[in-house]
């Protein structure tokens, strides 16, 4: 039996703990937690530590970082607080070079979602082009 009890400084008071930045790419059912990487921590060393773990090249591939809490972009302040959880959903999009022959360009907010691409599929079926010309 273990008891946990919260770490005191000399003082007495009780030392914030800081506490890993957890990610998981846009499908996977899991969090993993960033190695090395705790709270308070820049949005860049996030992303730059992302790119390590995950094996990712950042000359070809973005990663757009969002709040698993809000479902919003990933605001650089839930970094900065002391013993915060923080959970980031992450979406790898390709960089583009030039136009891309024959398929739609990427904007800059990051290209099609999932649910953009599953609408632009269902409407792509809707319509049979084979009658077409």
């Amino acid at each position: 039996f273990h008891s946990f009890r919260s770490q005191n400084d000399r003082s007495g008071a009780v030392a914030a703990v800081a506490m890993p930045v957890q990610f998981k790419f846009r499908g996977e059912k899991a969090f993993r937690s960033l190695l090395n990487v705790t709270t308070p921590c820049t949005l860049q060393r996030v992303r730059t530590a992302i790119y390590e773990q995950a094996r990712i090249s950042d000359t070809t591939t973005d990663l757009h970082l969002d709040d698993n809490a809000t479902g919003t972009t990933l605001d650089p302040k839930v970094l900065l607080i002391q013993d915060g959880l923080v959970q980031v959903l992450v979406r790898r999009t390709p960089k583009a070079e030039g136009q891309l022959s024959g398929s739609l360009a990427l904007d800059t907010v990051g290209g099609l979602d999932d649910d953009d691409d599953l609408a632009m599929d269902r409407v792509v079926q809707q319509h049979d082009v084979s009658g077409l010309g």
